[in-house]
């Protein structure tokens, strides 16, 4: 507790899901940038569709940026700034946006229809991180008073 405030998710989000989520996003980054996520066919995979690699070289280095700016979330956060509650939404709406405007972008690029690149556990993980990022606000919302400098 800390001012009346029970503290367990922020400490749960600064001791381990941002630092878990900057190693996601840097392993999957490193992993898009070099077609490794594509294996043996990346070479056959990019003739066939092209702009399909400029498209993951730019998904790839916003996955790295993200690995940076979770551990920047991270610090805020730990350190009580002002802007870190903001920062932690602002990571979160990025990370809700990205996933499917990828599959949208990389349906175009490929031609495949959406439904066959995205399904219902993609509107469930969507409506699920849409919650998060919602209760996340409201969470820190309520303690806002913690975060002064």
């Amino acid at each position: 507790m800390e001012n009346g405030f029970p503290m367990k998710y922020h400490k749960f989000l600064i001791y381990f899901s941002l630092w878990l989520g900057a190693a996601i996003n840097l392993l999957g980054g490193i992993a898009i940038v070099t077609g490794m996520i594509l294996g043996e066919d990346m070479q056959a995979v990019y003739a066939a569709f092209p702009g399909y690699q400029a498209l993951n070289v730019v998904y790839g280095c916003i996955l790295l940026l993200l690995a940076a700016v979770c551990v920047a979330v991270r610090t805020a956060l730990a350190r009580y700034r002002r802007r870190g509650p903001k920062m932690l939404i602002a990571l979160l709406t990025v990370n809700l946006i990205l996933a499917p405007l990828y599959g949208v972008l990389a349906g175009a690029v490929t031609r495949i229809p959406l439904g066959q690149l995205m399904d219902a556990s993609d509107a469930a993980q969507f409506a699920g991180t849409l919650a998060i990022v919602i209760a996340t606000f409201v969470y820190y919302k309520k303690r806002e008073s913690l975060f002064v400098e």
